[in-house]
């Protein structure tokens, strides 16, 4: 439900006070994939790029709350987008090892889609037989 929750969030805004619109007058199966990934970019906001200096003893959710606290993203998507947009800022890419006096740069439309929409070629199963074809095998 949390999902949905979001999702209709970046759909149709925040809910006004004293509205008594029901939150499923469009549910979202009446969307089209392509349609939904428009409006969702589109709520995010625009292509701007902006950068944090990382000080001392700053964390990255502490990045996320002081600079992030209005984005309507799931923090663990944020930090994952954060960290796989800005490989160079983190050890390992692991977002607790972060290294103080680098320019961090904080996720924009095309970040959060690829943190929220992961696209992978299905495997073959013809390709794992491939890999085993030259393999010894014993009786």
């Amino acid at each position: 439900m949390e999902a949905e929750d979001a999702l209709n969030y970046l759909i149709q805004g925040p809910k006004k006070e004293g509205c008594q619109c029901d939150p499923a007058e469009r549910p979202l199966s009446n969307w089209s994939i392509g349609g939904l990934e428009k409006t969702v970019l589109k709520r995010l906001g625009d292509d701007n790029e902006v950068y944090y200096d990382v000080q001392f003893g700053d964390t990255l959710d502490s990045i996320i709350k002081s600079q992030l606290s209005e984005f309507p993203v799931k923090k663990s998507i944020v930090r994952e987008a954060i960290v796989s947009a800005n490989r160079h800022a983190f050890r390992r890419n692991n977002p607790h090892w972060m290294y103080a006096n680098k320019k961090l740069k904080l996720p924009d439309n095309g970040d959060i889609h690829q943190a929220i929409f992961k696209t992978a070629a299905p495997e073959d199963g013809n390709a794992s037989n491939r890999r085993h074809k030259d393999w010894i095998r014993y009786p």
